[in-house]
Formats: C-alpha cells, structure tokens, sequence
C-alpha cells in the first residue's frame, strides 16, 4: 500500500531518529520526500517504534506523507528478531494499518480564539474539516444558533482535546457558525456553498503572485479564483482524482488538485497544463483546487534544480536539490 520505514537501525538502514526520505522516478526526477520524526503525532516508541522493532506504516498511499498522523506502528509480525527485537513490517506486501479517513476539500484551524481562515466559498458536495491546535472550543452552527443556516452542523460542547471535525456540505447558501465560549471575541466564521453550475470568473495569474503568505503562513489568495500555467513535474499521487505539481519557467511551484476528478487529464512529467481552480492550502502547501485542467503542449525541458542547503517558504513546490 505504499510508504514503509525499517524497523531497527542497522548499517545502510534508516535512522530511527528521522530523516529525509526521498523517492525518485526513473529520470531521478523527485516525486515525493518527506521527513519522519519519533515524537507525537508519529508513532513514538511507546507503540513499538524507535529502534523496538516496529517499522511504521502510512494509511494510505493519497495521504499526505509529512503528517505524523497518518503514520502507525506495523501489526504485521514477521517472525522472527532482530538484535533482540520481535520485527514488525511489511516488505513486499500491502501495509498492515487500518486505511485513514478520507482528507478533506478544505482545512480550517481552530486556535487563539480565531478561525484561520474565518470565511471561505466551497463547491456543493465538498468536505471542511476544522482542527483544533490549542485551546477550549467548538463549532457550533447549529440550527438553534443560527436558524438561517440551510442545515445546521457542529461538533457540540467546546473541548481543549486536539479534535478535528469534519463536515459535508450538500445544500448551496450561507452557513453561519461559532465557537460558543469565544463567540464574544469575535470568533465566528461563515461557509458559503455555491452551486458548480454557477458561472465563475478565472482570470488569468502567475503562480508567484498565488503563493505569498502572510505572517501566520496563511496564503494570501486563498479561494481566489484563478487560471495558471506551467509544466507538470513528477507524478499523480491522487489515482483517484489529480495532485499534482505544475512548475513555471523560474523555478516557481504550485500543487494542483482534485479529490475525484481528472478532467479528462492523464499526468505526464513535461506537459504544460492550463489549470482552473481556486487557491486553497493543505497542511501548509499552496495548491488550487480544480476547476479545469488543459493540455496545451508535451515534452517541454524541465528547469534545472535550485540548490539549497535548508528548507524556505519560498522553495515551497519548487524543483530543488539538498546540499548536505
């Protein structure tokens, strides 16, 4: 099912501490990388990793690599030990750890009495999930609270635990909704859901001018609506709809993705695409979520790599080569 880490340090393995991990195609081109760590939200050596024998597996093959979260100690037992530990992994096979849930359209953080972003306009049919990073809330738009809401939602009384919720919106119009002991201090938020076969505007914009952020990380055009170009690097990490990422001429990146559809697209390292969509961010990364995908070239030269010694903001989707 994918991703797997070796269990126990030995020479040539990887570290139990975390590093980088890195797969490349056949053009040595990177696809994917991430860097794993030992402590919470990874598996910790309470659950038998950290040099006790078990290796950790990833949930899902779409999940996103770089959250700890969706990582779990191996249940698969290989029978036999290894410098004295009972080894858990699943060389060769499907991963042993139950699948994780399905992510979301779109993420909202529930922190410092705000809601980041506080307003957003989502397609009909599409999934927010809030995520609590500190403090005692909840979210409450419930029909009680706001009569106007075309159907009510929440995930009742407010909890200091680090909750997510998720709901689906399947009804187009306005959603008002609170967090009840905050609601004073102005932390509100609204959800609008629009009809897709709405009429929607996509001018034209350069992936450099979608990708700034303010001093929170939040990127500054988030939902807006725009067109884009750029050549396709690596992969579709998505089988079952789009992600990828679309590169321009001077090294600036940007993901693109769709949870279920292709647009009649197949990926293919080379292509310059002509993408629709709205800016949107997951777990940090600036991606459009798409409206539209158009093939308007192939085999087009990839950009040489940037070499960087550290990881920035601005190298953020960026074709790059670490110098250690």
């Amino acid at each position: 099912m994918g991703w797997s880490t070796d269990p126990v340090s030995t020479s040539n393995t990887l570290s139990n501490s975390g590093e980088i991990i890195e797969i490349s195609d056949a053009a040595n081109v990177v696809v994917t990388s991430l860097t794993y760590a030992k402590v919470a939200p990874w598996p910790t050596g309470n659950e038998g990793t950290d040099g006790n024998g078990k290796s950790i597996e990833i949930c899902s093959p779409l999940a996103n690599p770089n959250n700890g979260a969706n990582w779990k100690a191996s249940a698969a037992d290989l029978g036999f030990q290894l410098n004295g530990k009972q080894v858990f992994g699943t060389p060769g096979s499907a991963n042993s750890v139950p699948e994780c849930a399905q992510e979301p359209d779109f993420t909202v953080e529930v922190s410092s009495n705000v809601f980041t972003p506080k307003d957003i306009t989502i397609d009909v049919g599409k999934t927010v999930r809030w995520v609590n990073k500190g403090g005692t809330h909840n979210v409450n738009g419930t029909l009680a609270t706001f009569p106007s809401n075309p159907v009510g939602f929440g995930n009742g009384a407010a909890s200091s635990t680090s909750w997510t919720y998720d709901f689906r919106f399947t009804k187009v119009g306005l959603y008002d909704y609170q967090c009840d002991p905050h609601a004073s201090l102005g932390m509100k938020g609204t959800v609008t859901v629009r009809d897709t076969a709405a009429a929607v505007s996509y001018p034209v914009r350069t992936i450099s001018s979608l990708t700034t952020t303010n001093a929170d990380g939040a990127v500054d055009s988030f939902n807006v609506n725009c067109t884009v170009k750029g050549i396709v690097y690596g992969v579709n990490l998505r089988p079952a709809g789009l992600q990828f990422t679309i590169i321009d001429a001077n090294n600036n990146g940007i993901g693109a993705y769709s949870a279920s559809e292709n647009f009649g697209y197949t990926v293919k390292e080379g292509d310059e695409v002509e993408i629709k969509g709205a800016v949107a961010q997951f777990n940090g990364f600036a991606q459009i979520a798409l409206a539209d995908v158009k093939k308007t070239s192939s085999g087009n030269s990839l950009v040489t790599p940037k070499v960087i010694t550290s990881f920035a903001e601005p190298d953020e989707s960026s074709l790059v080569t670490i110098k250690i």
